[in-house]
């Protein structure tokens, strides 16, 4: 209730003087507002519209607070995927740059192909890995805590202004392909340009900067696309917040939400570095010391 009177109903009303009716009306409007504040398009609107319609209401209660507390500490746990990824295998191809093995590598008969791909693969597997293992920590951690009950609840228990007809479960299904995609992002960049750059601390540094630039409120919502960029950063597209976010990604006439949208765009990148890194590991040669 608290969340609804907070986010839906005029700072000088009272929950007591609106009637249900009334109350759904409200916050369609709100959410409305939410919409021309991001600059939606026409289009936009009417899907949103549509897909808001799916959702039954009135509202059934059930009890989420661990299904909650678990998606808001996902953000935590794809920060330290971050930091594991930056801190980790920013040195995987560097390391033998600084230890002067490049000359052995290079000379064995597979040192320019087989060696960089298993490297590749070994870091992907040592990321996604740590992305599932954290999430099974926390998940038992909150079922210990608060139990595993409302994963049938709808998001709106938790963010009311969210037009997304998901369950808080299938919100954390979501979430996990997120942060997958997320650390295969993170893996990729971070071997691949400290092979391009030779420098494992900058690419920690503008890892760990841009992570942080994402939780940052710098960009007005008018410069959309901008806007919508950051929005879809890793740090902020796992966020429970997100779900206040209606900005979509349309291609030839159709619209998919940024929860579509992201992982596709973040395992494209990933492997547009994979490349980039693989043409500049075959063209490196060892000069004289």
């Amino acid at each position: 209730m608290a969340e609804i009177e907070n986010g839906i109903i005029s700072d000088n009303a009272r929950l007591q003087e609106y009637s249900a009716d009334e109350l759904y009306r409200e916050r369609e409007a709100a959410i409305l507002d939410l919409m021309k504040e991001e600059r939606l398009a026409d289009e936009e609107i009417v899907w949103w519209q549509n897909e808001n319609a799916k959702i039954d209401t009135p509202f059934t209660y059930r009890y989420c607070q661990g299904t909650i507390n678990f998606a808001q500490g996902m953000s935590l746990t794809l920060m330290c995927i971050m930091l594991i990824s930056a801190l980790c295998l920013s040195t995987v191809f560097t390391i033998e740059h600084r230890q002067r093995t490049d000359q052995i590598v290079i000379s064995c008969r597979n040192g320019r192909k087989e060696t960089y791909l298993l490297k590749i693969a070994a870091g992907l597997s040592v990321v996604i890995g740590c992305s599932i293992l954290s999430a099974a920590l926390l998940a038992g951690l909150i079922a210990v805590l608060y139990g595993i009950n409302g994963l049938n609840a709808i998001v709106q228990m938790e963010i009311p202004l969210s037009a997304y007809s998901l369950t808080m479960g299938q919100f954390i299904i979501v979430q996990m392909i997120v942060m997958i995609s997320a650390a295969i992002l993170f893996a990729a960049f971070a071997m691949a340009i400290s092979e391009v750059i030779k420098n494992s601390l900058a690419v920690m540094g503008f890892m760990v900067g841009l992570f942080i630039f994402g939780q940052l409120e710098l960009i007005p919502p008018r410069y959309r696309v901008l806007a919508q960029i950051k929005d879809m950063l890793p740090s902020n597209q796992i966020s429970i917040w997100t779900l206040m976010k209606y900005r979509l990604v349309g291609l030839g006439g159709h619209y998919v939400t940024t929860y579509v949208a992201a992982p596709i765009i973040y395992v494209f990148i990933a492997i547009i570095l994979i490349v980039i890194g693989k043409v500049a590991y075959d063209r490196f040669q060892v000069t004289g010391r």
